[in-house]
């Protein structure tokens, strides 16, 4: 063999070993970028269904809350009706103690979870049925207390479909990517 042709080995055998190390540098380098993008959309995919979870969790809890409020504003309307009738005057009396902390209780937890609810419409339709509760207890006579008693009511209707509407889309999305 003569030295031309050697250093030609030589030559040729360094042009493939690095050939090589090039081809295996660009896989490694592609193939990390495509785990690294693979994490990224697994992490935003779990993070989209514990959003989805956290206000599934908030709409069930505001609906109850929203319930107890209802009933507890019931409770104090039928309570100051009851009053009305035994005094002859309207709004006088105070709630019995357990309605009264229940009632304030329903406000103050409605009032946490609705902050977190995304849904401006319930959001909205929530804020109502606060002022519609408040309207009633402090009302001036017994038809302003009913008028407000009425609004609560279809408010909460209202209210109540929207949350439903909102649980079966959750439901829908989660039945879709399953």
């Amino acid at each position: 063999m003569t030295v031309p042709s050697v250093l030609l080995s030589v030559f040729m055998f360094f042009i493939g070993f690095g050939t090589k190390w090039f081809e295996e540098w660009y896989r490694h380098r592609y193939q990390a970028a495509r785990e690294k993008e693979a994490r990224h959309d697994a992490r935003r995919e779990q993070l989209l269904w514990r959003q989805a979870d956290f206000q599934r969790q908030n709409l069930l809890d505001l609906q109850d809350a929203v319930m107890r409020l209802a009933r507890t504003s019931g409770q104090i309307h039928h309570h100051d009706s009851m009053a009305a009738k035994q005094t002859g005057s309207w709004g006088r009396n105070f709630a019995p103690e357990g309605v009264s902390e229940a009632h304030r209780d329903a406000q103050a937890t409605t009032t946490v979870i609705l902050v977190r609810i995304r849904d401006k419409k319930i959001r909205t339709l929530t804020q109502e049925l606060k002022a519609h509760c408040a309207s009633a207890g402090i009302a001036e006579s017994e038809s302003a207390s009913l008028k407000s008693m009425i609004s609560m009511n279809d408010t909460f209707e209202l209210l109540n479909e929207r949350i439903g509407d909102l649980l079966r889309n959750l439901e829908d999305l989660e039945l879709r990517e399953k």
